[in-house]
């Protein structure tokens, strides 16, 4: 049965929003925010295939779908689908640090929460 979670937080007057959607055999993210909506990388994980990356010229949302796409894998052994698309207008080394740490702290507390729901 499809099940659906939404992990939101705001990070410099804007908002970040994973829309997850756990499948019956899968999950699919779609992970984006900041100034503007887009696709800048997608990342794939199979159980027992080579992982699928593509992070789109002069993006840098790569580290963040991967992240969410390796952790989702190996939690829950099934294929996960990423999509990413965070962008803010003019952000220095520092508030890409803080976007890549939000949405870290959003992936550790939907780990959490699938962990706790599958005790």
């Amino acid at each position: 049965m499809e099940n659906y979670r939404e992990v939101k937080r705001t990070l410099l007057g804007r908002q970040i929003r994973a829309r997850v959607h756990f499948l019956d055999q899968g999950i699919n993210v779609l992970l984006t925010g900041g100034d503007k909506s887009h696709i800048g990388a997608v990342s794939g994980r199979i159980p027992g295939q080579d992982p699928v990356d593509i992070e789109l010229p002069g993006h840098k949302e790569g580290i963040v779908a991967r992240k969410w796409a390796e952790k989702l894998e190996a939690a829950r052994g099934e294929p996960v689908w990423v999509e990413c698309g965070i962008h803010y207008e003019t952000l220095s080394r520092e508030g890409i640090a803080q976007v890549v740490r939000t949405c870290g702290e959003m992936l550790e507390e939907l780990l959490k929460e699938q962990k706790n729901e599958r005790q």
